[in-house]
């Protein structure tokens, strides 16, 4: 009888049922710590429910992230390439910190993000830049997809201060400081626009994980107290057609280019074709 039972688990273990369950069972365990709690967000904050496909993709970007050295260095990440507004609101990088408020129930879908319209779209993410934990006025670091030639925007909802750039044919970026940095030609092809800084005097500029500008002269300035908005400064706004689909801010990237590129697998396994 003994003899029998061992045989017949053995039997169980190796079917097909057997097996599928147990590889359901592992890869439904298989998300990043990280991933999850951003789930958990999602639906307490009754959130479209994500997909398998959705929580696979975001999870695989977060490793990646802690991979290159990228994760944990940044106050606010959002994935915009979603129908969901709801979505849209919640901080990858910090869950329960920092949900945007958007005006005007912007339409997002997964191809076009938050699309802008010139005149009222934009998201209030509810914290002063000056409080913010990461970013700081000597490290900082911001970034957003956008398409081609359009005019995308991080900066805060009230005044014209030292915490913004653009992306349209000569790119401007402000990253904390008072003082303009132009990259001619650069807002021309779609994809990932960056800054960082990791001192009081100098930036550099990036575009899809490369260098544009290294180490330009530009001196910081003190933080704000107004909140941090994304695809607005005061009352300018981003174009119709900016098609934002990420956005994040923080202490400076470890690794641009590798951040790019888990950006863009991100993006391109949520369904996104057009980048």
């Amino acid at each position: 009888m003994k003899l029998l039972s061992a045989i017949l688990s053995c039997l169980l273990m190796v079917s097909p049922a057997f097996a599928g369950a147990n590889s359901l069972k592992l890869h439904q365990g298989a998300y990043d710590s990280a991933a999850q709690r951003y789930f958990n967000s999602l639906v307490s904050n009754g959130c479209t429910t994500p997909t398998p496909d959705f929580k696979l993709a975001v999870s695989n970007y977060v490793k990646a992230e802690k991979v290159s050295g990228n994760w944990g260095n940044q106050d606010a990440e959002y994935i915009l390439a979603t129908a969901d507004s709801c979505t849209a609101s919640i901080n990858l990088a910090q869950p329960s910190l920092y949900k945007v408020t958007w005006n005007v129930s912007p339409p997002f879908t997964v191809q076009n993000g938050l699309p802008g319209d010139i005149a009222t779209q934009n998201g209030d993410t509810g914290v002063n830049l000056n409080a913010l934990t990461r970013l700081s006025q000597n490290n900082s670091h911001i970034d957003a997809w956008v398409a081609a030639n359009k005019n995308a925007i991080l900066g805060t909802l009230t005044a014209a201060n030292p915490f913004t750039f653009t992306n349209i044919t000569n790119r401007t970026t402000r990253l904390t400081s008072n003082t303009v940095v132009i990259d001619t030609g650069d807002g021309n092809t779609a994809g990932l626009v960056a800054s960082d800084r990791t001192n009081s005097t100098t930036i550099s500029t990036y575009k899809n994980g490369v260098v544009v500008s290294n180490g330009i002269a530009n001196n910081s300035s003190a933080l704000s107290t107004n909140h941090v908005s994304i695809c607005s400064l005061a009352s300018t706004f981003c174009s119709i057609g900016t098609n934002e689909l990420f956005v994040g801010f923080g202490a400076a990237m470890n690794n641009e280019s590798t951040h790019y590129t888990n950006v863009r697998n991100l993006l391109v396994a949520l369904g996104v074709t057009w980048i």
